[in-house]
């Protein structure tokens, strides 16, 4: 950081292009050098992932793109392993990768489950089901087609359905939250009459 803002204090840098190609060097320095990471304090590492963020969300490349979405699960981790965890900040994190997969700067299935569902329930957690439905549909539609034979399946979907139908109904559409919620009930129905011990 220091070498780049002495860089542009000195104009060495002919334009805006070469200030963030710079600072996203420095930034990828920091955060794969694992001494150079370990000698920042915990502010430190946040703004770097913060800068990080900022300088590759919007870029043209989809390769820069994605760094961003690895910065923001970054952040989102590190906010939730704080104690006591910080949530409005992990909720604010995954409100910043639902805003790229709306904006088509990149897309839900860069995720796998575990992370979209951290991602999925901190906005739910903070915000409520109507902020995470997108996530939420997503998540139902990975599960839906596992559950002919994953019980565990089942379960998650069955979650995952009532979220739906309140972040549905949240969201003014009253139909379709009935619909999900009654998917819910039937799932749940036929998964007691397969395990009633459960």
């Amino acid at each position: 950081y220091r070498d780049a803002a002495l860089s542009l204090v000195d104009g060495q840098f002919g334009s805006q292009e070469e200030v963030v190609n710079a600072l996203q060097k420095a930034a990828e320095r920091l955060l794969e050098d694992e001494d150079r990471w370990n000698s920042l304090d915990s502010a430190e590492q946040d703004a770097v992932i913060s800068l990080r963020v900022t300088l590759c969300e919007h870029s043209p490349h989809e390769d820069v793109r994605r760094q961003a979405v690895k910065a923001i699960l970054l952040g989102l981790s590190r906010a939730l392993q704080t104690v006591p965890q910080d949530l409005p900040r992990a909720a604010n994190w995954s409100q910043r990768f639902l805003s790229g997969v709306e904006e088509g700067r990149w897309s839900a299935s860069l995720l796998d489950d575990d992370q979209l569902a951290t991602v999925q329930g901190a906005l739910r957690y903070w915000m409520g089901d109507g902020a995470a439905l997108r996530l939420t549909q997503e998540l139902v539609e990975r599960f839906r087609p596992r559950t002919e034979h994953d019980h565990e399946a089942r379960t998650q979907l069955i979650l995952l359905l009532w979220g739906l139908g309140e972040g549905l109904l949240h969201t003014g559409r009253a139909e379709e939250a009935i619909a999900a919620s009654a998917e819910a009930l039937s799932i749940a129905r036929a998964l007691h009459e397969d395990r009633p011990e459960r």
